[in-house]
């Protein structure tokens, strides 16, 4: 959860490496997606992210919603994930082993918590993304278990059809 700095020139030589991206995302240098954007206007994301400089949008003041975005993202790749991609100065992307924990949550805190809103609405938007955060890890860890059960029962089942057939053909013996 570190703000890692890129050189213009090594976030070019990134950019043009991606064979399938169309031209136009190379030549406005688009190299960010955050589910925030499909809200934003079409002329504000414009401004933003065809107008500006990357590192212009960096001194763009931040608010609660975009750190609790970066805390619920981070907390499903530390989740789920066995390595994570973080950029080293000098190095570009290394990929990095994700150490197993079980304080995924209280590490997302602690970083959401670092944060110091600035305006009244922001103080008052922070408070309530804090509680969504709990809430975004409960549904993490909620869907991750719907999903190890359906393996399982899945895995259950095929195991459950391949004992009936072997049942079917004890006592038959081969001929």
């Amino acid at each position: 959860m570190e703000n890692t700095e890129i050189s213009d020139q090594e976030l070019n030589k990134w950019i043009s490496s991606i064979k399938k991206l169309p031209e136009w995302v190379k030549l406005y240098k688009l190299n960010h997606h955050s589910p925030s954007q499909i809200n934003t206007a079409d002329d504000m994301w414009g401004y933003k992210y065809l107008y500006l400089t990357q590192e212009e949008r960096r001194k763009l003041p931040i608010n609660s919603k975009m750190i609790s975005g970066i805390c619920v993202g981070e907390m499903g790749q530390y989740e789920i994930g066995k390595a994570i991609w973080k950029f080293v100065k000098g190095k570009g992307l290394v990929k990095q082993e994700i150490p197993k924990t079980k304080k995924i949550f209280d590490k997302a805190i602690d970083f959401f918590n670092k944060y110091q809103p600035e305006t009244e609405d922001d103080k008052l938007s922070h408070q309530e993304n804090k509680k969504g955060l709990e809430l975004a890890y409960h549904q993490l860890k909620a869907a991750l278990k719907e999903i190890e059960d359906a393996k399982k029962a899945k895995v259950k089942k095929k195991s459950a059809g391949k004992a009936k057939s072997r049942l079917k053909n004890i006592g038959k013996g081969k001929k």
